[in-house]
């Protein structure tokens, strides 16, 4: 059974119709019907179909079987020409988009105001805010994630938009804090972005998340305890370049992330373990100290230590952090 151009099958009964119509091309319509065995109406639909396909074309004296690669190349020819016009259509609607950038950042630039700060509140308006600012960079992203950013959020911007950045030449840098190195959803995205040319290092603290775009405007978190207090968008000079110089005093001092796998914070075995375990469960120093056999300072010493790899002062966020590396699983 062959095909239609639309990919449906063309039917037994139509493959008939048009073997015959070679043979007969001059047939009546009911001698025809006769030949082929078929109701009359069954072969006028079946004769239309060949017809739609370029393969049955009207004469005076009835009917003109064409073979079917002259078919087909007819066929290709129009949906080609269908082809350029939508081609045509896409790179008009196109070049009319492109034409709004710079109003757009010149609008952008507008809208914050004298003071160059600009509060900028829910999830999706932050997103649309980055993605803005990303489309608009001509030469570099500085990228900076501090521990606090859950492990499955620590890329900064997604990954379609990391690779149209770095496929229009864009400088992107990403500054992170080693406790996501354990992250295999992090490590996946590092390792693409970094095959398409962008940079990544990591340190062992990070102040807070920011995104710089072309040393002019900086993006960082409203407050960083609370996502959904939205962003603050920058465009002060000075305080962008404060920022810049943040991240490269920093930069200067991070590992690069392929080229240290050492750097991967390990878990922790036996004793600490035990401890992570019960600081995940909300038990106190002096209750794991008895628990353990050990005294209370050690049992401090160990919470410390913990607390530093995992990148927080915080008991609760490491209990969360050492589920999200997978060290409590």
């Amino acid at each position: 059974m062959s095909e239609t151009s639309d990919g449906e099958p063309i039917t037994e009964e139509t493959v008939r119709v048009y073997r015959l119509r070679v043979v007969h091309p001059a047939a009546p319509d009911e001698q025809f019907a006769v030949l082929a065995e078929l109701p009359p109406g069954r072969v006028a639909a079946a004769q239309r179909e060949l017809a739609e396909l370029g393969l049955l074309l009207r004469s005076p004296d009835g009917w003109t079987a064409l073979p079917p690669g002259r078919a087909a190349e007819q066929l290709l020819a129009r949906a080609e020409v269908d082809i350029a016009r939508r081609n045509l259509a896409l790179a008009t609607t196109r070049a009319r988009l492109h034409g709004l950038d710079g109003p757009f950042r010149d609008a952008l630039g507008l809208r914050s105001g004298a003071k160059g700060v600009e509060h900028v509140a829910g999830a999706a308006a932050v997103r649309a805010q980055v993605a803005g600012l990303a489309h608009g960079a001509r030469r570099s992203v500085r990228a900076q994630v501090d521990a606090g950013a859950a492990v499955a959020d620590a890329a900064s911007h997604p990954l379609l938009l990391d690779r149209e950045l770095l496929g229009r030449g864009v400088r992107v840098r990403y500054l992170c804090a080693d406790v996501h190195r354990g992250a295999p959803e992090f490590r996946d995205h590092v390792a693409e972005v970094c095959e398409l040319g962008g940079e990544v290092r990591t340190v062992s603290a990070v102040p807070s998340r920011l995104l710089v775009y072309d040393d002019a405007h900086a993006v960082l978190p409203a407050d960083p305890d609370r996502p959904e207090r939205g962003s603050v968008g920058v465009r002060e000079p000075a305080l962008v370049g404060f920022l810049s110089a943040l991240f490269e005093h920093l930069w200067a001092r991070a590992v690069p992330f392929l080229e240290n796998e050492s750097a991967c914070v390990a878990p922790p075995e036996g004793t600490e373990l035990r401890v992570l375990r019960g600081i995940a469960a909300g038990r106190t120093n002096e209750a794991l100290a008895r628990e353990l056999g050990v005294s209370p300072r050690t049992v401090t010493r160990m919470v410390a230590g913990l607390l530093e790899r995992l990148g927080t002062d915080s008991r609760f966020r490491a209990g969360v952090r050492a589920v999200e590396l997978g060290w409590l699983s």
